[in-house]
């Protein structure tokens, strides 16, 4: 937004009316009634009194230039001059003022090295002015003249003494606008003139009073600090509102509206030369701020009408997700009683054996064992079998059980089972299930050579104690050479249990 110009020397502002944020917004009033709004970094440090007053001349070069000044001459900068503790309010306004101050010993110097000095003079003796732009890459500027005879292209026979003061109280600031391009301004040139100046030779703090200037800024600031939210609002609203080219913007916050106002274009002559000021813009309040007025646009309370309320839509049932199956459970062994008066029956490991052995294709011929039973006309009671048939157990040997791959059993002479002596009694018919495993052994039933012969060793049967229910091992896929030894296992336990079963029947032959 365009920052707001000063006012007439001949018109005071008054501090108690004056509302200030520093760095961010003064609002001072002027002599037509209205209070004029300035904005920017150099606003509200101080209450905005313009230079038409002065008698002096100073020279500023632009901020962004200081490093220029710093690294080539070896300067002091402004804000390197001024205790922070004490104060304060000082040392944050040389942080971002615009313009610096040169001293007089430097000017030159910065000119030499590059850097593009503004200098002006007024004196309100003479109502003498001069702006000279030198230095940087710009064309260099020269400016001098009596601020009334400057207007006199825009003065007509007719003029009033009040018409030609109103045109006096901006010319200062539209003068340093154009000649400068637009950077350098009224305001930036008072703030800058109250600080130090860039030097290095001890002089910056030359014609400069900080105590004062720091004790100002901070009784501006306290006496605004309750209404900072609002000031801040203000501003956002109005360049909103210079963006969009709105005349008028309401509701405002702390002073609820603001008219954009103009100046008109001026020509003035400068030396022999005439130039066309461009019109200018700025904006004005009225009123004293207030704290119940805000910048959010009231709404109109939103009228009741009662209504019966509709039937609420039912709830789509939410759909049931299918169940899963269940998991089959593994099945549990059974339960194996290993008391002194019950053996168990072999027939679950012969058909095992069975089962392995034809699907395989393998013959699994155990070693025959020859048996001399003594016949005796009745069997011995059970607690009898044991006792008798323990010793007798101990020293039989073991059934030994050998694999013959298919190949090798095809070529095998089949040999005749051995025919028992004549003394030896008939031996009576096994049970079932030891004629099932006879029916399902092979008929080609070989014998390997003695090199060729594996022998597999027989494991112990696991123990499971009485009347209680054994663990499911969890299933694993066996290797093929896990079932063939498992299948061995079989054979061998079975063959054992049988042959223990003959022995408890018939012990009291022997």
């Amino acid at each position: 937004m365009t920052k707001a110009m000063s006012v007439s020397s001949n018109m005071t502002p008054s501090d108690d009316e004056t509302l200030a944020v520093p760095g961010v917004v003064c609002v001072t009033p002027t002599a037509s009634g209205r209070k004029i709004v300035y904005t920017g970094a150099s606003a509200g440090w101080m209450v905005p009194r313009g230079i038409m007053a002065w008698a002096r001349e100073i020279a500023c070069i632009a901020r962004a230039d200081a490093p220029i000044l710093v690294s080539a001459l070896k300067a002091t900068q402004p804000h390197e001059q001024i205790a922070p503790k004490k104060f304060p309010m000082a040392k944050r306004a040389a942080d971002v003022s615009p313009l610096l101050a040169l001293s007089t010993s430097l000017a030159g110097e910065a000119r030499e090295r590059g850097v593009r000095v503004h200098t002006i003079g007024v004196d309100r003796v003479s109502a003498g002015f001069y702006y000279f732009g030198e230095g940087g890459t710009a064309m260099p500027v020269r400016a001098q003249g009596n601020l009334i005879e400057m207007l006199a292209p825009s003065l007509g026979p007719s003029s009033t003494n009040a018409e030609i003061q109103a045109l006096l109280d901006s010319l200062i600031d539209r003068l340093l606008r154009e000649l400068s391009g637009g950077a350098v301004s009224e305001v930036d040139v008072e703030l800058a003139n109250a600080l130090p100046r860039f030097s290095k030779d001890g002089t910056g703090l030359e014609e400069t009073d900080i105590e004062a200037f720091d004790k100002s800024a901070r009784l501006l600031s306290l006496e605004s600090a309750h209404l900072d939210t609002g000031a801040r609002e203000l501003v956002t609203a109005l360049a909103a509102a210079t963006r969009r080219g709105q005349s008028v913007v309401a509701p405002l916050a702390l002073y609820g509206e603001a008219r954009r106002e103009s100046r008109d274009a001026l020509r003035v002559k400068v030396g022999d030369k005439t130039l066309q000021l461009v019109a200018q813009t700025f904006w004005t309040v009225a009123g004293s701020p207030r704290e119940e007025v805000t910048g959010a646009v009231a709404t109109p309370p939103m009228p009741i009408v009662m209504e019966k309320s509709p039937a609420p839509a039912p709830v789509a049932a939410r759909p049931q997700m299918p169940d899963k199956p269940a998991r089959p459970a593994s099945p549990s062994p059974p339960l194996v009683d290993r008391g002194a008066d019950r053996v168990d029956r072999p027939t679950p490991v012969v058909s095992a054996y069975a089962a392995a052995s034809a699907a395989g294709g393998q013959a699994l011929t155990p070693s025959p064992t020859k048996v001399i039973v003594d016949p005796s006309p009745k069997p011995a009671p059970i607690a009898a079998r044991a006792s008798t048939a323990a010793p007798l157990l101990a020293s039989m040997p073991t059934p030994v059980m050998s694999y013959v791959p298919p190949a090798k059993a095809a070529a095998t002479a089949t040999l005749p089972a051995p025919a028992l002596a004549p003394a030896t009694a008939t031996l009576p018919a096994p049970a079932p299930a030891t004629a099932a495993a006879t029916a399902a052994a092979p008929a080609t039933a070989s014998r390997t050579s003695e090199p060729e012969r594996k022998s597999v060793p027989a494991d112990p049967i696991p123990l499971v104690r009485p009347g209680r229910r054994s663990m499911a091992p969890k299933p694993v896929e066996p290797a093929p050479g896990t079932l063939m030894v498992a299948v061995l296992l079989a054979v061998v336990v079975a063959a054992a249990v049988a042959y223990f079963i003959y022995l408890s029947r018939h012990a009291g032959h022997f």
